[in-house]
């Protein structure tokens, strides 16, 4: 199958100008910072997350939820007859992930010193730190990403007052047609590699004669840089 050097630039202009367009559509700050919120959002889970969880703990919210997760264990006779066995746990209704966070809490190294009630209360307490750090983990990360977005949408709404919307246009497409070029140079490294091992000889021949895509292919900063880091 032979490749128009034509049909190759057509292409390259076509994702170049594609990106541009949504980068003129978008904005300056919604093509350049729309990741921003949800990249907040991941680092304030891995910061805040054990800060909220010691937070909740502390409130009588935690205090109900063990009480209620206390009348749902399972610990039957069997159980009670066996809790001093090492795989005790395997007598548990729960769910495994539940047993093998538990089993992890130390609950086997203390099970000799408990009477019933107190592995009781030490069951129910385990598993709420497992839900209440859960929650704290979808908490911070919902209230950052929406903060964030309403942040974005006022900037953006900032953006587009007179004077300010035409420079906020006219630099969004600028970053959606260099968002463009790095797609293309990250479909050249593809071709590069599929070249080395003699692939695709095809499209890289008709590359030689087109006018766009050859400059783009033979100047790959992508290329280059990854080069550097592993040559």
């Amino acid at each position: 199958m032979e490749f128009s050097p034509y049909i190759i630039d057509g292409i390259v202009l076509l994702i170049v100008l594609f990106l541009a367009f949504m980068g003129y559509r978008k904005g300056f700050f919604f093509a350049t910072f729309s990741f921003l919120p949800m990249l907040c959002a991941f680092i304030g889970v891995k910061v805040l997350t054990v800060p909220a969880a010691s937070a909740i703990k502390k409130t009588v919210l935690y205090e109900n939820l063990i009480e209620r997760i206390g009348e749902k264990v399972a610990i039957d006779t069997t159980f009670s007859e066996r809790w001093m066995e090492p795989d005790l746990l395997s007598y548990l209704d729960m769910p495994d992930f539940l047993k093998e966070i538990i089993q992890n809490s130390g609950l086997e190294s203390v099970s000799g010193l408990l009477d019933m009630e107190g592995i009781s209360l030490f069951l129910a307490e385990s598993i709420a730190d497992v839900c209440v750090f859960i929650f704290s983990a979808l908490l911070v990360y919902f209230v950052i990403l929406i903060a964030g977005n309403l942040l974005l949408h006022f900037l953006d709404l900032m953006a587009n007052l007179p004077v300010l919307s035409f420079f906020n246009q006219l630099f969004g497409a600028a970053i959606g047609g260099v968002q463009g070029v790095l797609w293309i140079w990250v479909i050249g490294i593809v071709l590069a590699l599929q070249e080395c091992s003699g692939g695709m000889q095809t499209i890289i021949l008709a590359l030689e004669d087109t006018k766009i895509a050859s400059i783009l292919y033979e100047n790959n900063f992508l290329l280059q840089l990854m080069l550097q880091i592993f040559g």
